[in-house]
């Protein structure tokens, strides 16, 4: 993954959060702020699936497509939103790292 992209992805998201206006998804105002304070670590990991539900297409810099399949602006779909995996099995790892991480800095 491009650091430079996700820290201007990460800006811009955090610019429409601050306004309360997602330009480029529409987002609902009630569910969107600025993600600040927050330590991303990405990382590859297998794991097991028995379903798939859909999800957004991605390409391999992890970008949103469009229905043409032209990268959206700024958008990464990662997990089981670009995947659409049914979260089971190994796909709980996220949900783990993401307690690890609150418990750890409570």
């Amino acid at each position: 993954m491009n650091s430079q992209k996700l820290a201007e992805t990460l800006q811009s998201f955090n610019e429409m959060g601050s306004a309360g206006k997602n330009e480029d998804l529409g987002r609902n105002p009630k569910s969107l702020k600025a993600l600040e304070g927050h330590v991303f670590m990405p990382f590859i990991f297998c794991a097991g699936v028995s379903k798939t539900i859909g999800g957004l297409k991605a390409n391999g810099e992890h970008q949103a497509l469009d229905w043409g399949g032209k990268p959206l602006k700024s958008p990464y779909a990662i997990d089981e939103v670009a995947c659409g995996l049914k979260r089971e099995g190994g796909l709980l790892m996220h949900w783990f790292l993401v307690v690890k991480y609150i418990t750890d800095n409570k």
